[in-house]
């Protein structure tokens, strides 16, 4: 074959002179440059290139730079995201436009039982890296398929050791935690090159046929608290003063007690002394005793006192406040 310069076209012609058709010239140049083209990429700085020799696994490249390989067929390029964080629906599913969004239920994904024997429809997202781009794609066959049925088998796991009630209120936290550390075991047991990220509850809830139910006994557990709270709040406010007033009187008898035993001690300890004089005087201690009743009977006021006599034309008395005796004719 001959090719002639005509201008800036190039004509081919056979040995014998005749004309090639043109579109062959096309089809050849347009092989070669793809040829050319598929022998160099640059992989984003998230990606990573697993390259394949006639569909033998033998290097992978990446992320970021320029980097090169042997032309197609020989070698083939697999790009693969690694450092981006990819998410699993499980359970549920998202259709429809980003701006509106439609979740579909999956019961078969969705549906389990707690220990307590009770069925619990979960729908949960699990967010995961490749880690390992090879691994990812030449381990295991259909690596989606076959993480989605760990994640359900870690859930199915995870919340039959688990109560109902926990699983639907306060331990959805332990039960992601969990779920998340068993996905990640048991991917790791079979080399699928990932690194799992956190596994998110998106709802935990009985059944849909039970469902009114179930929404009654949790109305009902709110009204206990509630009134449980009201409780709390009425002892807290009422029983410190009740204390308190308690304390008082408790502190007002206490030094009533110790006023009246320390006045029956000293009425008692006033007696002895009395008694004592008078063993010593006994009619002096009588008379001086009976001053003090008729003083105390009377207070305030001109007391006087007969004393008696055998004369009786003088009138002897004994004035008690003033203490001293008179005689008055």
């Amino acid at each position: 074959m001959k090719i002639r310069s005509l201008g800036s076209l190039l004509v081919p012609y056979g040995d014998d002179g005749v004309k090639i058709p043109t579109p062959f010239l096309v089809i050849f140049v347009l092989i070669i440059l793809t040829v050319l083209w598929s022998t160099w990429l640059v992989p984003d700085n998230n990606q990573s290139v697993v390259i394949q020799q006639f569909g033998k696994n033998v290097r992978t490249v990446g992320p970021g730079g320029l980097h090169f390989k042997a032309p197609w067929p020989i070698e083939t390029a697999t790009i693969v995201g690694t450092t981006a964080l990819h998410q699993m629906e499980v359970g549920f599913r998202t259709e429809g436009d980003p701006a509106e969004k439609k979740y579909v239920e999956n019961q078969q994904e969705a549906e389990m039982f707690t220990s307590d024997m009770n069925l619990v429809q979960i729908d949960f997202t699990t967010q995961y890296q490749l880690a390992d781009a090879s691994a990812w794609l030449f381990n295991v066959n259909e690596p989606e398929t076959v993480l989605r049925a760990l994640a359900e088998s870690s859930i199915r796991n995870v919340v039959g050791g688990q109560k109902f009630d926990d699983v639907v209120t306060t331990g959805r936290g332990v039960v992601a935690s969990d779920a998340a550390g068993s996905i990640q075991d048991l991917a790791s047991k079979i080399s699928m090159g990932i690194h799992m990220g956190q596994v998110n509850l998106q709802d935990a809830h009985p059944p849909l046929e039970v469902m009114a139910a179930f929404r009654d006994v949790n109305n009902a557990r709110e009204e206990r608290e509630q009134l449980v709270q009201q409780g709390q709040g009425y002892y807290n406010a009422n029983i410190p003063v009740a204390r308190a007033t308690a304390n008082q009187k408790i502190e007002k008898a206490i030094g009533y007690k110790n006023r009246r035993i320390a006045e029956a001690t000293g009425e008692a300890n006033r007696f002895l002394s009395v008694l004592e004089k008078y063993h010593l005087a006994p009619e002096i201690t009588a008379q001086r005793m009976r001053f003090e009743a008729l003083n105390a009977v009377l207070p305030g006021s001109d007391q006087v006192v007969d004393l008696g006599g055998k004369d009786s034309s003088l009138f002897k008395f004994f004035d008690v406040n003033r203490q001293q005796l008179k005689t008055k004719e």
